[in-house]
């Protein structure tokens, strides 16, 4: 009788381990996964970030270029209207 109580008690023990270490690997995988997503998710926005800022970047030099042409495109018409006037003032 004792002897059954003692196994008895051996076996809910062990199997108590069994459950505690099985809900402790359980719960590491599951902090896991959380970490691994919430790393995931991160480096996609910050991917979203870099190619937002890409994109601004690049609307910004179209701007800027299209800034430059049309300032080339006035001075050389100024230029023109210039050398017009003197040739016309000349004859």
């Amino acid at each position: 009788m004792k002897q059954e109580r003692i196994e008895t008690d051996l076996k809910h023990e062990i199997l108590q381990r069994e459950n505690t270490r099985a809900f402790c690997d359980s719960d590491k995988r599951v902090h896991s996964l959380r970490r691994f997503k919430k790393n995931e998710l991160i480096k996609n926005q910050q991917t979203e970030i870099d190619e937002f800022n890409a994109m601004k970047q690049r609307e910004h030099d179209r701007q800027r270029q299209e800034m430059r042409e049309a300032q080339i495109a006035q001075a050389i018409q100024s230029k023109n209207q210039q050398r017009a006037r003197m040739e016309a003032a000349k004859k």
